[in-house]
């Protein structure tokens, strides 16, 4: 006489067991172009050894590993952490799952954490200014700097600068023209450009009295409408 047996196999003391925190991934907004990192950390509240094979999820999430750290072991008690990128490639949502294989003693379902983010759009540069005075008097000089911010790619942009006259007048820095007179400017990746100081003037009873402003501007390079790309900043005085 002979009996069959069969059963279905469960994790026994002697077996690893993987347990991953968190079990959801919120990247927020990432920048289109730029890349987050995140970590999810693996555990092994087993008795044995636990081995990581690989990972998987789907553009524009990514393992943060490389290929050759894997396999990686757990020992029984001890965690590792395990790197996630997010670089959205458009302007919208995402969600997906990273699978984590592993060597489950039941031969069953990988463990798996959910992550999602968005993209959004890339911020461009962005320029402010500075006086170093609020009132100039006959006889003092004003110093004016200003400084550019980058948050994304390299990239090339045209500076703008203008001032306004108490009288309403507005003239085009460098020159000082009626016509503007853009400065093409290549600003590295995640850089910052100043601040420095772009202009010293000083003050005689031969200017006008009342309030100057200073205006600037990130416009495109390659728009001949002189597309504003950026913010415009501005900073005023007042010669008494």
């Amino acid at each position: 006489v002979s009996i069959r047996l069969s059963g279905v196999r469960t994790t026994g003391p002697e077996d690893p067991q993987l347990r991953l925190e968190p079990r959801i991934l919120d990247f927020g907004d990432v920048a289109v172009g730029e890349t987050k990192q995140m970590t999810v950390t693996a555990h092994n509240d087993g008795s044995a050894t636990l081995y990581i094979y690989h990972t998987s999820t789907v553009e524009p999430f990514a393992d943060g590993q490389d290929a050759s750290w894997y396999p990686v072991s757990v020992a029984s008690g001890q965690s590792i952490d395990l790197r996630v990128t997010f670089s959205p490639t458009e302007a919208k949502s995402y969600q997906e799952a990273l699978v984590v294989n592993w060597n489950s003693p039941t031969g069953g379902m990988p463990g798996t954490v959910e992550a999602h983010g968005t993209g959004v759009a890339a911020r461009g540069p962005s320029i402010y200014l500075s006086a170093d005075k609020a009132i100039v008097h006959d006889g003092e000089a004003l110093s004016l700097s200003f400084g550019v911010r980058n948050p994304g790619p390299e990239r090339a942009i045209n500076l703008l600068g203008a001032v306004k006259f108490p009288d309403g007048t507005l003239l085009f820095y460098p020159g000082f023209s009626l016509e503007p007179q853009p400065v093409f400017v290549r600003v590295a990746e995640k850089s910052a450009i100043g601040p420095m100081e772009i202009l010293r003037v000083p003050f005689s009873n031969a200017l006008p009295k009342g309030q100057y402003v200073f205006y600037a501007a990130v416009l495109n390079p390659y728009n001949y409408d002189m597309q504003i790309e950026g913010n415009i900043a501005s900073t005023s005085w007042v010669f008494e």
